[in-house]
């Protein structure tokens, strides 16, 4: 069975566990998890949907401790999983998060580059993904081969619209 393994970054702003408040904190508490996704040529869009939202409930506490086992001596066993091939980052509905703050927005200027060009990617493609003013804003970074991330992109828009049409 084909599949990928894909990087999936968390914010620490989801609710993990009861009485824990990180509301009067600033930041980020960044986890990082590699998760297997198996894919089947036959599966349709609702399938894959359905495979990946499975596995990803399979991982405890959405990954929270993953980066302290594997780079600790806790758990030698993780240090074998292969590196992942995709970055997959899910930034969430920013704009309900900004509209709930009174001083901060998204700045209108053009942000510039996020990385430097010297820079070696350690993923073969990047996927960031947001929910901007109503939209889902979909980012793909290939390193090797520009026309891989528009062929991707235009089939992960095929599937969506597969989705909505509830084939």
């Amino acid at each position: 069975m084909a599949g990928v393994v894909v990087d999936v970054r968390g914010h620490g702003r989801e609710d993990l566990f009861e009485n824990v408040d990180v509301t009067r904190t600033v930041g980020l508490f960044m986890t990082i998890y590699p998760l297997s996704l198996p894919c089947r040529p036959e599966w349709s869009s609702r399938e894959l949907v359905s495979s990946v939202k499975g596995r990803r409930r399979e991982v405890p506490h959405r990954g929270l401790g993953y980066g302290l086992l594997r780079h600790g001596n806790q758990a030698a066993e993780l240090a074998e999983i292969p590196p992942a091939q995709v970055d997959f980052n899910y930034l969430g509905q920013v704009d309900l998060v900004l509209k709930r703050q009174t001083r901060l927005g998204l700045a209108e200027e053009a942000m510039g580059p996020e990385q430097s060009p010297w820079r070696v990617a350690p993923y073969s493609l990047a996927v960031t993904i947001a929910v901007l003013d109503g939209r889902l804003q979909v980012r793909w970074a290939q390193q090797s081969d520009p026309e891989i991330a528009q062929s991707l992109s235009e089939r992960f828009v095929e599937c969506l619209r597969e989705l909505i049409r509830g084939a």
